[in-house]
């Protein structure tokens, strides 16, 4: 007896489109990002003195004035001088975000893990990972980027880097990321 074969229905297809407002509160709107695979060097700030990394710059326009920016970076670097005396965090155009000033403290988001003990400047990567929910309560453009404070010495900060720089197996080089996600509030 042969096998007898449902005959295939076909059933219109409709476009469609879906909004922000079609989505509930803690959906993801959108995701910007910029990835560092480069060495920079960043040089010419002042000890004490709160410094954006430029490259790290990322604009986004909100959809809804109650939107929460999820802000993650993680970045590689080494500096020349004293990296348990700093502070990262995060601009958003030009007012810094993390905890609020309390008198002569270092205030951010976060302090870099550093892996070398007593031996800085040479070939040992340091790292540090940061997250910060932001509320801009806008829908005009916004720029984010990371920053970073120095309470010690002016010096020269060396992204995805040591401030050494020999191509042997002793010397590192990373990549650093930073990622900026739009959630409904």
């Amino acid at each position: 007896m042969p096998i007898q074969r449902a005959k295939p229905r076909f059933t219109e297809v409709k476009n469609f489109s879906i909004t922000g407002t079609d989505l509930p509160a803690g959906s993801v709107l959108q995701v910007q990002h910029v990835q560092l695979d480069s060495p920079e060097t960043i040089s010419g700030y002042s000890s004490n003195t709160s410094t954006a990394i430029d490259s790290t710059a990322i604009n986004i326009t909100p959809a809804a004035t109650n939107s929460k920016i999820l802000l993650e970076a993680q970045v590689t670097f080494e500096c020349a001088n004293y990296p348990w005396a700093q502070i990262w965090f995060f601009f958003r155009d030009s007012t810094k975000l993390g905890h609020a000033t309390t008198g002569n403290r270092l205030v951010g988001v976060g302090i870099p893990t550093v892996s070398h003990h007593g031996d800085y400047g040479g070939n040992t990567s340091d790292q540090v990972t940061l997250r910060y929910v932001d509320s801009p309560s806008t829908t005009s453009q916004i720029t984010y980027k990371i920053g970073f404070h120095m309470a010690s010495q002016t010096n020269a900060l060396y992204l995805n880097r040591n401030t050494g720089d020999a191509n042997t197996v002793d010397y590192t080089r990373g990549v650093s990321t930073f990622i900026a996600t739009e959630i409904k509030g």
